[in-house]
């Protein structure tokens, strides 16, 4: 087909742009398969949120692997199901073993390790879905979390009184920012999911409850307490 020659610049520099490209994801692709990956079925589910994995549960976890010189990251699934731990160089997997262990028995954790079919399926959700985790991400989880979390306990209190939108709006924000400050605050969230947590949850229900009392009165707020 005849090109005209001024057409004939732009078309060479668009066919290299297309190599280009395809040589740069050819070359992205094996580093992505052949990097050491392994994969770990988590049980890091939310219980408040269950299509959603636990941020202030997972992070610590994930930090505490990080800490590591052979690990270069960890990551959560979006559903809390499978931790991803990818390494800084070729390990052992008797010493992958060791150090993850090590890492998931100071948090009390017990995971296993995706070998084979499941394996590769974590593989290529973590190559392509883009709804992994890392480190300190896990907190848009917690986020995200709050905030469910927040309507489960409006709707509840609808049950025992009206609130209108002026009311439920300001309210449901005051729940979802001390929830938030609980769920992503490190010290705080470790309470939460240690031998102090009967009290951490104590105190949220008491901050929660005076925020309902600033809103629908001490009257009503008793009477869902007397209630529960």
């Amino acid at each position: 087909m005849f090109i005209a020659k001024s057409l004939r610049p732009w078309v060479l520099f668009a066919a290299f742009i297309c190599l280009s490209a395809q040589q740069l994801w050819s070359s992205l692709v094996p580093r992505i398969e052949t990097r050491s990956l392994t994969f770990y079925a988590a049980p890091l589910v939310c219980n408040a949120a269950p299509q959603i994995g636990c941020g202030s549960r997972a992070k610590p976890i994930l930090l505490d692997l990080m800490q590591n010189s052979r690990i270069a990251e960890a990551w959560l699934n979006r559903s809390g199901t499978t931790i991803a731990i990818v390494w800084t160089e070729a390990v052992k997997d008797s010493l992958q073993a060791a150090i993850t262990l090590d890492v998931f028995g100071r948090h009390d954790f017990e995971a296993s390790l995706l070998q084979s079919a499941d394996a590769e399926a974590a593989l290529f959700d973590f190559s392509n879905s883009g709804q992994w985790y890392r480190g300190r991400d896990v907190d848009r989880l917690s986020i995200e979390e709050a905030a469910l979390t927040t309507e489960v306990i409006l709707n509840k209190l609808a049950e025992f009184q009206d609130l209108s939108r002026e009311i439920r709006y300001p309210m449901s924000e005051e729940i979802r920012q001390v929830l938030i400050r609980w769920f992503t605050d490190d010290r705080l969230a470790a309470r939460m999911h240690s031998d102090e947590a009967a009290a951490a949850r104590q105190q949220i229900s008491e901050e929660i409850i005076a925020i309902g009392r600033k809103y629908i009165g001490d009257e009503v707020m008793q009477k869902i307490l007397d209630s529960l």
